[in-house]
């Protein structure tokens, strides 16, 4: 991991909203987490993780906690082995990816 200024974050981030296409309703900039709950997950699944994926998905109408979330965009933090591969646990059960992030703006 590399610390970077909060200028080029800042920077990224509103080159990342520019190219953003107008939508209806509130576009995620980001989503946070719990830091307890985010640091117990991931302390959970250090031991059999080289690496820890950010990946985007859009709440679909199925699947969204809330009316209002459908069409957003979320995040999910799957753990992986080294090959990028969904990572298991010690008996071989698939490690699940985790969501339930609050969604911002």
């Amino acid at each position: 991991m590399k610390s970077v200024t909060q200028k080029m974050a800042n920077d990224c981030i509103n080159a990342y909203n520019a190219q953003l296409p107008k939508a209806k309703g509130k576009i995620t900039t980001g989503v946070g987490f719990n830091t307890t709950e985010l640091a117990s997950w991931l302390q959970k699944v250090s031991p059999h993780a080289f690496e820890i994926q950010v990946r985007f998905g859009i709440y679909t109408e199925m699947y969204s906690p809330d009316k209002e979330s459908t069409g957003r965009m979320t995040v999910f933090f799957f753990a992986c082995d080294e090959a990028g591969n969904t990572a298991t646990d010690e008996e071989g059960n698939t490690i699940l990816p985790v969501n339930a992030g609050v969604p911002y703006p």
